[in-house]
């Protein structure tokens, strides 16, 4: 929690150096601390209270954020981030579950001792 809250402050102070306004880089960096510190703290209360949360919240900000991707940059640039969440959300799962078929069981030197329960 501590290195990604120093990351995120060094990636705001990066940005806020590019603003001139001093109120606006203020603002900005004050937004992003309070982003940055709060969200997962917020993140972890929602999903223990609500735990369709996560689901709820890809539902609500998906859409818009596809919509505003379709006007404002371009409309393959919409297709390709759909795509990637599709593949995310679906086909990352569906891989992992047709390739715990594929999983072995290697023992070696360097598995836990088992305690001999003949020899006690």
């Amino acid at each position: 929690m501590i290195l990604s809250v120093n990351l995120s402050l060094a990636a705001s102070i990066c940005l806020v150096s590019r603003i001139k306004s001093d109120e606006t880089a203020f603002t900005l960096l004050a937004i992003s601390m309070t982003l940055f510190s709060y969200w997962p703290i917020l993140r972890n209360e929602l999903i223990v209270r609500y735990p369709l949360s996560p689901l709820l919240l890809v539902i609500l900000l998906c859409p818009p954020t596809l919509v505003m991707l379709y006007y404002r940059s371009s409309a393959i640039l919409a297709v390709l981030h759909l795509a990637f969440h599709l593949f995310v959300i679906l086909m990352c799962p569906w891989i992992l579950i047709k390739m715990q078929s594929f999983k072995s069981t290697i023992h070696g030197p360097w598995d836990e001792a088992c305690p001999d329960e003949r020899s006690a």
